[in-house]
């Protein structure tokens, strides 16, 4: 009986391109087997998103386009090292090509302009507490620093 080496589950981190070769997006997908190019359809399909849901400048980008965008794919990586190796590429692409992507992450980060944006939209929903809410929260958070203490 012959034993074959295990076979790693890869994944490819890929690039959206415009029409002059410029890499918009930095992404990846673990189904190569199935064809990359699926991935950029799921990408055109939810262009089409509202306005708060999903990735924002991607999808007005998109909107811009008239079919889907090309794919190139930059590297092929074992699955579980995906999100670093993504993380490198966007670094790459920004920092030392000067790119300007339409990320919101930067692999498993989230990139600060988008935190910021989403309390922001958050704040605007919820709205600012009300002066006397903000001394009821602040009574209850010192009350219960106390009977902390008190029990320690």
């Amino acid at each position: 009986m012959t034993t074959h080496p295990a076979t790693t589950r890869l994944a490819l981190v890929y690039a959206l391109v415009d029409d002059t070769g410029r890499a918009r997006y930095i992404g990846w997908t673990g189904r190569p087997l199935d064809g990359f190019r699926g991935r950029a359809y799921t990408h055109w399909a939810h262009r089409k998103l509202d306005a708060d849901r999903g990735n924002v400048r991607l999808n007005e980008w998109l909107r811009t386009l008239d079919g889907p965008p090309e794919m190139v794919v930059l590297e092929a990586v074992p699955f579980e090292q995906r999100l670093k190796a993504e993380a490198a590429w966007i670094r790459c692409f920004r920092w030392a090509l000067g790119s300007q992507l339409l990320n919101i992450n930067c692999g498993a980060e989230i990139a600060p302009e988008v935190i910021a944006r989403k309390r922001a939209l958050k704040l605007g929903f919820y709205g600012p507490h009300a002066p006397e809410t903000r001394t009821k929260i602040s009574a209850a958070v010192r009350r219960a620093n106390e009977r902390r203490k008190t029990a320690a």
